[in-house]
């Protein structure tokens, strides 16, 4: 999360500054280090996932519960930062309501839809618990097509840019 308000931040300002590559590698780069972050995190939540429901919990069954949730979720955890990451990129330049349209159909709509669904066929907690990677899965796709699809406007909207300059330059001469 505290890099996605970081990436938006530092894409809104260069965005004012017209620094639409610089853009691009931060939000890359935020990109890497959320991934990777999540990543170990995941993996020691993964291993350690007992010992560290012990810390706030002592009731052994809902420590198991928690273990089986986990088990299903975390190996995933890593598709939620490229939503995160990527929409807030977007959000930085003003582009706030696909990416709120993403996240609202995916996570609210199609969780919900999968769950309505989920639990009345198996009434088990690992089924519930895979509605969420599913729908990190979806957002964070919707929010690659997106984001690409807006990079690739950026680049031809620059490229139309440079060859205006230079069309008016060459007709002032």
């Amino acid at each position: 999360m505290a890099l996605g308000q970081a990436i938006m931040t530092f894409s809104g300002q260069n965005s004012g500054a017209g620094q639409l590559a610089r853009i691009r590698r931060g939000t890359r780069d935020s990109l890497l280090i959320s991934l990777g972050l999540t990543a170990i995190l995941s993996a020691v939540s993964l291993l350690f996932g007992g010992a560290l429901f012990r810390l706030f919990i002592k009731e052994p069954y809902v420590i198991a519960l928690g273990r089986r949730i986990i088990a299903v979720t975390f190996p995933f955890y890593v598709l939620y930062p490229i939503h995160q990451i990527l929409g807030d990129g977007l959000r930085g330049q003003g582009k706030t309501k696909a990416p709120m349209l993403i996240v609202l159909v995916n996570l609210c709509l199609i969780r919900s839809a999968l769950l309505f669904w989920i639990v009345p066929h198996t009434r088990s907690i690992q089924s519930v618990a895979a509605a969420y990677p599913i729908t990190w899965g979806l957002t964070a796709l919707g929010m690659c097509v997106y984001y690409y699809r807006e990079y690739k406007k950026q680049k031809i909207a620059r490229k139309r840019k440079c060859l205006n300059s230079k069309s008016s330059k060459s007709n002032r001469a």
